[in-house]
């Protein structure tokens, strides 16, 4: 028998002693499936975790477009017709994507299943963190026990003030504020850190000689003792934030708070 084209035919066979017994035979002519290949050839997994595997039939004109899936050792992982994986069991199972139409086409995939070790606690490397708009940080964990299967997930209080990327926990402070930054394991563990995101209230600043300039520079969002320092006390001096120019020329008032350094310009001119 010989396919000739794409189609249904019926093979009907009949005796030839006079009898006319007969037998008939429905036959499908298809487009074959020639390669089967699959997203990925292994995958670890923890127990009830699912994974969906796909595959790529070609031709593209094969007639049967998708695969028969199968599992090797169900009471360990077992698969669905759409290559979705459920773990079920610590152990190793292959799964099989065949092609449906006989061609004997297939592909593997060998899967890890593995018990999962819940965390006890996790420790954060900061338990508060000053910081300035714009900049970034990632604060570093610890799980204990340290074999301990759990993913994190990280969430912030006040997005306005800091925000935080949910899976690499990237703080990134945005205004002047406070924020927590608390960080989840699966196993429901939590902890945080308390993020103040400080700023002056002003970076450059002209004044005449011999002027007190009445309103403060401040550091926003400071909590703690400012100190303040100029790096040219014969053009002005600064109290508590308050500025008295003194002689024409440029400065550098810095002020210091949790270790972080802000800075104002000064511009000194003369009277007019």
């Amino acid at each position: 028998m010989t396919g000739i084209k794409t189609g249904y035919a019926t093979i009907t066979a009949t005796a030839l002693d006079g009898s006319d017994v007969e037998a008939s035979c429905e036959v499908r002519v298809v487009n074959a499936v020639e390669s089967i290949t699959i997203s990925d050839n292994y995958v670890s997994m923890f127990v009830g975790d699912t994974e969906k595997l796909k595959v790529t039939i070609r031709p593209a004109n094969a007639t049967f477009k998708t695969a028969t899936w199968s599992s090797s050792d169900t009471s360990v992982a077992i698969v669905d017709d759409k290559g979705v994986i459920t773990a079920l069991k610590a152990g190793t199972a292959t799964i099989t994507a065949e092609a449906q139409d006989n061609s004997g086409k297939k592909v593997i995939c060998a899967v890890a299943v593995y018990e999962r070790v819940p965390a006890t606690s996790i420790t954060l490397q900061d338990k508060s963190l000053t910081m300035v708009a714009g900049e970034e940080k990632i604060v570093q964990i610890v799980l204990n026990p340290t074999t301990s299967t759990d993913k994190v997930t990280w969430s912030t209080d006040n997005p306005g003030v800091a925000t935080v990327n949910k899976t690499s926990g990237r703080i990134t402070a945005r205004s002047t504020g406070k924020a927590y930054i608390t960080v989840m394991t699966d196993s429901g563990k939590t902890a945080t850190v308390e993020v103040t995101v400080i700023g002056l209230n002003m970076t450059s600043l002209t004044l005449e000689q011999y002027t007190t300039y009445p309103y403060p520079l401040e550091v926003e969002g400071a909590t703690n003792t400012v100190k303040w320092s100029i790096d040219k006390p014969q053009v002005a001096v600064v109290t508590n934030g308050y500025i008295s120019t003194r002689a024409v020329g440029n400065a550098t008032i810095t002020a210091i708070v949790n270790g972080r350094k802000l800075t104002c310009r000064l511009k000194v001119t003369a009277i007019s």
